[in-house]
């Protein structure tokens, strides 16, 4: 895993922005919901520590190459914290970009802890004490930082993917950070034995700090009862013990120190050398890109050495000899939309104040991106559960786009569209909303469709066993009328009607016996009264779904009765046809 440096910024936002990133129109519709959980930075930040445990077995075998994997663990944390503040804006899980500070001070004072370590050995072996003693000191502060990094890894509380709670164990972490300190108290005994002072001097563990840096001001005062460093005539009171004496400092500002130290003994009074300490500005970075949507955004962080934002500064970005002025906030953020018509360089500019050094980045910026509409079109209403619907859409401008198209916020399938277009999908029992999403490209932003809803009614399999039974039933009852070869005299049972014998030929029995098993069967099934006539039952039955069949077939019973009207094969069949669907509609109403 050390060696995936290079990597980071290709796939670590894609890996740790699992914890809670969403796809969002811009009127605020979730197209895509995630469920938000931080797996996947534990699975990363968990393989870093694997990977810290393998640096110090090295560390605390004295291995030479330790300084090397402390060096490029130390480009990987700072390379993810640097990476995810970036992005942070789109949705990085506040815990996660927290989490990878912690690991980036674990990087870095992990490094000292190794480099202090070789500088130790090979001060020792060069008889070069001050040296070794320097290196010691930035085991020790190294050593001290580290605890302090992952005792708040070891605080951070992740969701996993079954919203478990997660911890980080590092339990074998800490044992090694143990064996460094039995370590470097091996050192200190080695050093205390082989170093003979002869005489009272002063010594700094940075040559060049910055201000506010701690600093560790050491040296050795042999035969010394009581020492005071001088700081540019302060006096300051340093641990004293050994023949060795030490004080933990921090410039407040920068410019030239003069540090001696003044100790007494029972011969008297004596000073050590003089120290001239150059103290500078602290180091800036400046993390910058640019976001293209309807208009071209510029945002970013000033970071200084410790990879914390610096705040309340003023900033300027150049754009095409255009400047726009910035001020960042408590976090170090910025951000500014500036207006751009072809590739163009921008520059962001800190000019730098007392305790910040300057800095500067420069940016290619390309032209805003155009946002397709797309929208969805249904006029369907409710359809069967398992039915195929077709809905149809319109992309401008006239552009061939891919669209992914999601039913209940989970992808259904992937077309292409351009212009008019259609797609179908099959929905189960219930309400079921669709739209469609574009994810962007270089060239286009991303953008989603309205969003449709459409109701599946269940399956009824009691309605459709009706059904099959209807049908059986009025086929073999129009099959009857329509083969029998002689029509009986038989009394009309219509009220309304005189009796009346039909007489063979003249008006068929087949389209007045289709209307009078549909008048029993509507009387009987609207309680109707028996006196009820043909015309007082359609007025009664107007508005029911069968109505227009049950109209016609009124009709053609009165013309068959009254007007002796001759019908043809297919006007009968017609008629048994509308019987049953009369009858059908009946008892099925909706569910059909």
């Amino acid at each position: 895993m050390i060696d995936m440096r290079g990597l980071i910024p290709l796939f670590l936002v894609s890996l740790l922005v699992t914890a809670g990133l969403q796809v969002v129109s811009a009127s605020g519709t979730n197209y895509y919901s995630a469920s938000s959980n931080d797996h996947g930075a534990y699975v990363y930040f968990t393989s870093l520590i694997s990977d810290f445990e393998a640096l110090y077995d090295q560390v605390l075998a004295e291995n030479d190459s330790a300084l090397n994997v402390s060096s490029r663990l130390y480009g990987i944390t700072n390379s993810t914290y640097e990476t995810l503040i970036v992005y942070s804006s789109i949705g990085i899980n506040d815990k996660v970009l927290s989490l990878a500070s912690e690991f980036q001070k674990l990087g870095e004072c992990s490094f000292y802890v190794s480099s202090g370590s070789l500088s130790f050995r090979r001060g020792m072996e060069e008889g070069d004490y001050v040296s070794a003693r320097n290196a010691l000191l930035l085991m020790e502060t190294g050593l001290s930082s580290c605890r302090e990094a992952v005792n708040s890894i070891s605080s951070v509380e992740l969701v996993g993917e079954n919203n478990e709670s997660l911890r980080f164990d590092v339990t074998g972490l800490s044992s090694k950070l143990d064996g460094v300190e039995d370590l470097i108290g091996e050192y200190r005994r080695a050093l205390d034995a082989a170093e003979v002072p002869s005489n009272f001097s002063v010594f700094i563990s940075k040559e060049s700090p910055m201000v506010l840096d701690n600093v560790t001001i050491f040296g050795y005062a042999p035969n010394m009862s009581s020492v005071l460093l001088v700081v540019n005539g302060t006096l300051y009171t340093p641990e004293l013990g050994n023949g060795t004496f030490r004080l933990v400092y921090s410039f407040p500002r920068t410019g030239t120190y003069e540090i001696y130290a003044v100790g007494v003994n029972s011969s008297g009074s004596f000073r050590s050398n003089v120290l001239l300490v150059n103290v500078t500005r602290i180091p800036t970075r400046i993390i910058a890109e640019e976001s293209r949507g309807e208009a071209v955004t510029v945002s970013g962080y000033l970071l200084d050495y410790w990879s914390r934002g610096v705040d309340r500064v003023p900033l300027k970005l150049v754009v095409g000899g255009e400047a726009y002025p910035l001020v960042t906030d408590p976090e170090g953020f910025f951000n500014a939309t500036v207006n751009v018509s072809s590739e163009v360089n921008a520059t962001v500019l800190f000019a730098g104040t007392s305790l910040y050094a300057p800095s500067n980045v420069t940016l290619l910026l390309l032209p805003a991106k155009l946002r397709p509409t797309i929208r969805l079109f249904y006029e369907g209403g409710s359809v069967k559960a398992g039915d195929t619907v077709t809905i149809t859409g319109t992309v401008t401008p006239d552009l061939s786009i891919p669209l992914v198209i999601y039913v209940d916020d989970s992808p259904y399938t992937t077309i292409t569209a351009r212009g008019d277009f259609s797609f179908q999908v099959q929905l189960g029992e219930g309400t079921h909303e669709v739209y469609a999403y574009f994810p962007g490209s270089d060239e286009l932003q991303a953008s989603g469709s309205n969003v449709i809803q459409i109701t599946a009614a269940p399956i009824s399999y009691t309605t459709r066993i009706l059904l099959l039974l209807a049908f059986l039933l009025l086929a073999g009852l129009g099959y009857k009328f329509l083969t029998r070869e002689k029509v009986q005299p038989a009394v009309e049972e219509v009220a309304g009607e005189r009796p009346v014998e039909a007489e063979f030929g003249e008006a068929p029995p087949d389209v007045l016996g289709a209307y009078r098993v549909v008048y029993r069967f509507l009387r009987r099934l609207y309680s109707l009264p028996g006196s009820i006539t043909p015309r007082e039952m359609l007025s009664r039955l107007r508005g029911e779904p069968f109505y227009n069949d049950l109209e016609k077939l009124t009709v053609m019973h009165e013309r068959g009765l009254y007007a002796r009207m001759r019908f043809g094969i297919s006007e009968a069949l017609g008629a048994v046809k509308r019987a049953s669907r009369v009858i059908i509609t009946a008892i099925v109403r909706d569910e059909l």
